[in-house]
């Protein structure tokens, strides 16, 4: 067993010889210390994702604003709103015609 201290460029640090330290690393390629971690692919993915939740949910913001929607409380009001809307040549988009 090693007794006795390894010295730094500026400190003296103690060695205790009744430890042993063993390093396994995984996933290490050729010259590399250490191994890439297993949850690296997981970090990237979940950056990626949040970025399409992020952007979705402007784009629903966005949507809700310009979205219109009509609501009748009976049938023959619906069949009157669909008709008045359907005659409309200037139009952009849809409206959906809901119930109560």
């Amino acid at each position: 067993m090693y007794s006795g201290s390894v010295n730094h460029p500026n400190t003296a640090y103690e060695v205790n010889g009744n430890y042993v330290v063993y390093i396994l690393s995984s996933g290490r390629h050729a010259g590399h210390a250490f191994g890439a971690p297993d949850s690296l692919a997981a970090a990237l993915w979940s950056v990626a994702y949040s970025g399409y939740l992020r952007d979705s949910a402007r784009l629903s913001k966005a949507l809700s604003k310009i979205a219109w929607a009509i609501v009748n409380s009976n049938n023959q009001g619906k069949r009157q709103s669909a008709v008045e809307i359907s005659n409309r040549g200037d139009v952009v988009g849809a409206t959906a015609s809901l119930g109560p």
